[in-house]
């Protein structure tokens, strides 16, 4: 057996998380996140801080994995898992604001029941 098979054996189902800061909060503590995210021109520009979009046109949606959550300057934030890879942005990680929904972060949030 694959590791591919091993893994659908083990999920029971994806779950809609609620989209409230403290129900995706709860989510984390057993798994990431899959979230979706729509992507404006500032974000290329991106390098480090609690990201908040502030001018551009929207260029795509982008799917990403919201990983942890924490304080930056008494600010919370989403500590999200980005596949630019590990030169963008922290090391691969964007903060998105908390609580906003930043860019729709917080719409379609998903995580796997196993």
């Amino acid at each position: 057996m694959n590791s591919f098979t091993q893994s659908k054996l083990l999920i029971k189902k994806l779950v809609k998380a609620h989209r409230t800061v403290y129900s995706m909060k709860q989510s984390l503590k057993s798994a990431p996140i899959s979230a979706q995210f729509i992507l404006y021109e500032d974000f290329m520009f991106y390098t480090g801080g609690i990201y908040q979009h502030s001018y551009g046109k929207l260029l795509s949606y982008h799917s990403c994995e919201i990983v942890g959550h924490g304080q930056e300057n008494g600010v919370a934030y989403w500590k999200v898992k980005f596949y630019f890879g590990p030169d963008f942005g922290e090391n691969g990680y964007i903060k998105f604001i908390m609580g906003q929904n930043e860019c729709g972060i917080e719409d379609y949030p998903l995580f796997i029941k196993v």
